[in-house]
């Protein structure tokens, strides 16, 4: 830009001023594209992770909206685009260069129901407390935080927060985890609400911070909240 400065008043200079700014916007364009395919590979990376993790149909909808409130995607939340199958969590640790963050067990349809009173323990409680943290902040379909979620975002943040990965879906979650008898509901356990399960699985999600509680990134509109517990629901428990 120096170079051609003296001759920016000239109808040629600011000619080539032109030229030479429209050449640093295609390469500023270019840098921005390969970001952007590094981001989704990541993001694909992410989502197939995982023993048994569904990938999300390219027809289909994606799920994770919440309380009657869908997305104008219809079922909200969450990236798109399938997933990298075979990359296994340790693989995809090792890709990041993860350290010792641990994964949620996929869960089985034969899984064992959790042990009566084994909920509520450390992790499960900073779990709780983290996503506690998040009471106000607004719902936005697709966010996974640190200052907007949808339901699904604001479960796998929180136990991000304790070093415990689970999947970015309502989907995923639901496969993660032991199942929980609803009498056993501690702090900690995913709570996914029976009216929001249709064929291909859960839409919503909430947090338990109690037997009778939840916290919930319900719909668009409705920030953060503390709700009642659901009067039927599928829980799982990801932590102790």
């Amino acid at each position: 830009m120096a170079a051609i400065a003296p001759a920016t008043n000239t109808q040629a200079g600011k000619g080539e001023m032109v030229n030479h700014l429209q050449e640093r916007l295609m390469q500023m364009r270019g840098r921005l594209l390969q970001s952007e395919q590094r981001n989704i590979a990541l993001a694909q990376m992410i989502r197939s992770a995982g023993a048994g993790y569904p990938s999300a149909s390219r027809g289909g909808a994606m799920p994770m909206s919440g309380g009657g409130g869908f997305s104008p995607a219809s079922f909200g939340g969450g990236g798109s685009g399938g997933g990298l199958p075979g990359l296994s969590v340790p693989r995809l640790t090792g890709l990041l260069g993860g350290g010792n963050d641990r994964t949620a067990p996929a869960g089985r349809n034969d899984s064992p129901q959790a042990r009566v009173g084994s909920g509520g323990g450390p992790a499960a409680q900073q779990a709780v407390r983290a996503a506690l943290t998040k009471l106000g902040r607004p719902y936005v379909w697709g966010a996974k935080g640190p200052n907007a979620f949808d339901c699904s975002g604001l479960v796998q943040w929180a136990y991000a927060q304790v070093g415990i990965t689970v999947g970015p879906d309502t989907y995923s979650q639901i496969k993660q985890g032991l199942p929980v008898a609803p009498g056993d509901v501690t702090a900690g356990d995913a709570i996914f609400p029976s009216n929001s399960m249709d064929s291909r699985g859960p839409g919503h999600v909430m947090l338990a911070i109690s037997p009778t509680e939840v916290i919930e990134a319900q719909q668009t509109g409705v920030p953060i909240k503390i709700s009642p517990m659901p009067s039927s629901f599928t829980a799982r428990r990801f932590a102790a």
